[in-house]
């Protein structure tokens, strides 16, 4: 769900627009930091890193391909995305092969 539909049925709500009924989670002010912790082991974080990393690029490319990364133009799948701007065939780096006219 998007943050735009999240923040239309919290507006449609009359009992989610009343502060009354916001609680902290657990009753316990400024708990944030469970909620904000990505990880907390260092390989699945260095891996979440990288995912997003990835991410970030492919938005990025949506965006200077003039795709709007939410739009029904843009690439459903990240191997989708990654073979349509970067021409690697299925997203697959098993496909890359070395490029016969780049010197070493």
């Amino acid at each position: 769900m998007r943050a735009s539909e999240v923040q239309a049925v919290v507006s449609a709500s009359t009992s989610m627009q009343n502060p009354e009924n916001w609680k902290p989670y657990g009753g316990i002010e400024g708990n944030s930091g469970p909620f904000e912790i990505q990880q907390n082991e260092p390989i699945p974080a260095l891996i979440e890193k990288i995912t997003n990393a990835i991410d970030a690029a492919l938005i990025k490319a949506c965006l200077l391909n003039d795709v709007d990364p939410e739009s029904e133009d843009a690439p459903r799948t990240m191997a989708e995305a990654v073979e349509r701007f970067y021409g690697i065939k299925n997203g697959e780096i098993g496909e890359l092969r070395a490029d016969p006219n780049r010197s070493a």
